[in-house]
């Protein structure tokens, strides 16, 4: 009997652990994961390892965990029974679902959802063991799955609208005159909106202004009184420790009473968004920390840019202008097959000027003059040129080894005689 209690406690601890184990690598942040993996340390990289390999992880969890939990559910009976007889099938059902909800459930997916990165790597070599051990199983749930997915969506009738179906109807009601163009467009880019991630519009950390609160105050009070903008990144030595946002305006109007104001006391807490983020959701985390700028973090979690609230309005109405604002339009028409175009033109863009698809260029770069700069494989200069389809493309100006500027020409298309 002694031997019987000891097992259902362990089995306890083991829905525990595969419960926390869960929500750990659910909620933790793959960012530090993976910084953690190159940083060699061993638990970091099979914590890395699990992370990326989540749907193996995750099913491995879950025939863990009702192995455990139906194995602990007949200890109990077993237990119960002999201690109260038939009645004991009932009293083992009623506890067991009460302790398995608390301790097998509850408590360890809050201990897991708090501590998520640092269990994430204390757990790691345990739950790879036993990923390993389960392995030929989750192959087994795997295919069957892939094979029960197929058949249904085989057999299933497909009455969902594509992307390409609402355009089309929104093209053909602006051809019949029911809308005008100004109302096509604005549809479009609400259709758009959803699948667009922030790091197409954002503002590359090569062109965002920012400043080191360790330069003196003075030289960081005229940096901000010079520049264009309402708000300034402030960095800690390096501009991946972004450490808050200085408020033009607030300066302005502590300045008016303190001539040497502590600049560390005007900041604002940053807010940082992944580069995969989609742009409704970005919107939504901006304006409920009430901020109107945002660190774009990269796959390491260092600083890839910034993005601003304009910027994300932007994709949905369209260009927003103010007296401020220095128009410099991304593509000129120079004559019918040449145009000039500036190198942070998202790549998607160009693509769609000269109506070309091409998803595995799209995927690879964003903007013209990164994809010029890897064509060229070496630092791009002036008068550089390469070719993509029928076209041309020319370098024209370059600035601190960034492609700022390309001219692109399409070229006369030859007919093979027949």
């Amino acid at each position: 009997m002694t031997e019987q209690y000891i097992l259902i406690v362990f089995l306890i601890i083991g829905s525990a652990f595969f419960s926390s184990s869960e929500i750990a690598y659910a909620s933790a942040n793959k960012s530090r994961l993976a910084k953690a993996a190159e940083s060699g340390n061993a638990r970091g990289k099979w914590a890395n390892y699990i992370s990326i390999n989540y749907d193996k992880a995750l099913c491995s969890v879950l025939i863990g965990n009702n192995l455990v939990n139906i194995a602990s559910s007949a200890v109990a009976t077993i237990i119960a029974i002999n201690l109260f007889g038939s009645a004991g099938v009932a009293i083992a059902t009623v506890v067991m679902t009460i302790i398995l909800l608390i301790f097998g459930e509850i408590l360890p997916k809050q201990i897991g959802k708090i501590y998520c990165d640092s269990y994430a790597i204390a757990i790691s070599p345990f739950l790879r063991i036993f990923m390993i051990i389960v392995s030929p199983l989750v192959f087994f749930f795997t295919k069957f799955t892939e094979l029960v997915s197929k058949l249904w969506i085989a057999t299933a009738e497909d009455t969902s609208f594509t992307y390409e179906n609402l355009t089309t109807i929104i093209e053909t009601v602006e051809d019949e005159g029911i809308i005008d163009e100004g109302h096509s467009e604005l549809l479009q880019s609400a259709i758009e909106f959803d699948e667009i991630e922030v790091r197409e519009i954002i503002t590359h950390r090569v062109d965002m202004l920012a400043v080191d609160i360790n330069d003196k105050a003075k030289d960081i009070i005229n940096v901000a009184l010079e520049s264009e903008f309402s708000r300034i990144p402030v960095y800690d030595d390096s501009i991946d420790k972004i450490i808050g946002v200085l408020s033009v305006n607030r300066l302005l109007r502590t300045l008016i009473d303190e001539k040497n104001p502590d600049i560390r006391e005007l900041l604002s807490e940053p807010i940082f968004v992944p580069r995969s983020k989609k742009l409704p959701a970005a919107l939504d985390q901006m304006r409920k920390a009430k901020r109107h700028i945002a660190i774009v973090t990269d796959e390491y979690g260092g600083t890839m840019g910034i993005v601003t609230m304009e910027d994300i309005l932007e994709e949905l109405v369209g260009d927003i202008w103010d007296e401020t604002d220095e128009i410099h339009p991304d593509i000129v028409e120079e004559t019918e097959n040449r145009f000039i175009m500036a190198g942070d033109l998202i790549l998607s863009d160009f693509l769609e000027h000269i109506d070309v698809d091409d998803p595995e260029l799209e995927d690879h770069v964003i903007t013209v003059g990164g994809w010029a700069t890897e064509v060229l494989e070496d630092y791009a200069k002036v008068g550089d040129t390469f070719d993509y389809k029928n076209y041309t493309i020319t370098v024209t100006e370059v600035d601190d080894l960034r492609v700022t500027e390309l001219e692109v020409k399409e070229n006369e298309k030859i007919t093979e005689e027949e």
